[in-house]
């Protein structure tokens, strides 16, 4: 990941006109702290954007696997029926030790547990074959697609727009942290932090015909 974000700053400086050939390139990574960077040279000086570093990614922590999601995915289609057979012939035991690996994963949760899964129905009550849910936890995982779901929503890194402010990294420290979505209204986004006893909602800033005496418009019915 580190020599992504170095490539990225490379391409920036040339892009400037910057002679990247005599830049030590040790040098540099020692500055990519995703706090704010700035390139000086004489009289120039130019703030180089990086695209998605922050303060709170630091460190640059490799993924749980350096593969493109497409590859992977197609790798579970063509072993989703020998995967499912043999996750149902595990004792229960080993069933809940492979499910739990794969939940601290994929739900970056390092301490979870669950004793006891369940394989062939889902939370609903419905039956499918490879679903195995953890009801206490409300976690369902569907190996056929590599699907986890919490309280049934997909789980998605919390949005930018809401990590970004000071109090949420004075909250939740500098990880990178996972979300479930409760609901996305025309105004407000409202997400369930995983692991973390909160809830975040944001709002979008109202226009100014929305703002004031006699604000907001009536002129039809929206979801706030």
């Amino acid at each position: 990941v580190e020599k992504v974000v170095l490539e990225q700053l490379l391409r920036f400086l040339q892009g400037e006109g910057v002679d990247t050939s005599r830049l030590d390139k040790d040098h540099l990574k020692q500055f990519l702290t995703g706090e704010p960077l700035w390139f000086v040279a004489g009289d120039r000086v130019l703030r180089i954007p990086l695209a998605g570093i922050s303060k709170r990614s630091a460190g640059f922590a490799a993924a749980p696997a350096e593969v493109p999601e497409y590859e992977i995915f197609a790798m579970i289609q063509r072993l989703r029926r020998p995967l499912v057979a043999y996750l149902a012939g595990l004792e229960q035991a080993d069933l809940d030790n492979v499910l739990n690996t794969a939940i601290r994963v994929s739900m970056s949760a390092p301490t979870f547990a669950f004793a006891s899964w369940q394989h062939g129905v889902k939370l609903g009550g419905e039956g499918g074959l490879g679903v195995f849910i953890a009801p206490a936890e409300g976690i369902t995982f569907d190996v056929q697609s590599g699907e986890v779901l919490y309280r049934n929503a997909e789980i998605k890194p919390v949005p930018d727009s809401m990590s970004a402010f000071a109090d949420f990294e004075m909250v939740f420290g500098k990880e990178a942290l996972q979300c479930a979505w409760r609901f996305h209204h025309t105004h407000r986004k409202w997400v369930e932090i995983i692991g973390e006893n909160h809830e975040l909602m944001e709002w979008d800033t109202p226009a100014k015909e929305d703002q004031g005496l006699g604000a907001p418009r009536t002129t039809g019915v929206q979801n706030y």
